[in-house]
């Protein structure tokens, strides 16, 4: 049998509390979509503590916020800064652990509010990365100029404007050889 750890209380959904909604809410950025949030308690590497309060993905990153009346707390994690995800289950709840390049997150759930929390993660990083792959196989605008103006000349060639020689120059010339 796996070591487990001691049996916790099954995770139940509870209402956030207006104050961590609004930090949540006054840090969003402008046009930033929210995907998935609820209230719950959050494991952050970089404090080494726990945070009761609103676990947020949006479609560009993380957050964990807290509001108190006398300090506020919001810890974000950027979406393309996650290197990995593994879920647990300790049969009456599921942890979700999130690694970063810089910070990490472990919050304890109801099966169901991880599923869901995962496909959103799952969904936001195969989107990025296709996103990126189409960027790197684009041409730079450089790129487009010089192919372009290489065109207009041969053009020029096969019209008899100028000669193979004056055309093999420019070509070299624009190519950089």
């Amino acid at each position: 049998m796996p070591n487990r750890p001691p049996p916790k209380q099954k995770a139940s959904f509870c209402w956030p509390f207006s104050t961590d909604i609004d930090v949540a809410r006054n840090a969003l950025l402008p046009e930033e979509d929210v995907l998935f949030s609820i209230s719950t308690l959050t494991k952050v590497g970089s404090t080494g503590g726990s945070i009761t309060g609103l676990l947020t993905i949006t479609d560009r990153r993380i957050l964990v916020c807290r509001g108190e009346s006398s300090q506020s707390i919001c810890i974000e994690m950027p979406i393309d800064t996650i290197e990995s995800m593994s879920v647990e289950d300790y049969d009456l709840f599921v942890e979700l652990h999130i690694i970063g390049r810089r910070d990490s997150f472990t919050f304890s759930e109801n099966p169901k509010f991880i599923e869901l929390a995962k496909k959103t993660l799952d969904t936001l990083i195969y989107n990025q990365s296709q996103k990126a792959a189409f960027v790197e196989t684009q041409p730079s605008s450089n790129e487009t100029d010089t192919i372009q103006v290489l065109k207009s000349y041969k053009e020029l060639l096969d019209a008899g404007v100028i000669t193979q020689e004056e055309f093999e120059k420019k070509k070299a010339q624009l190519l950089g050889i």
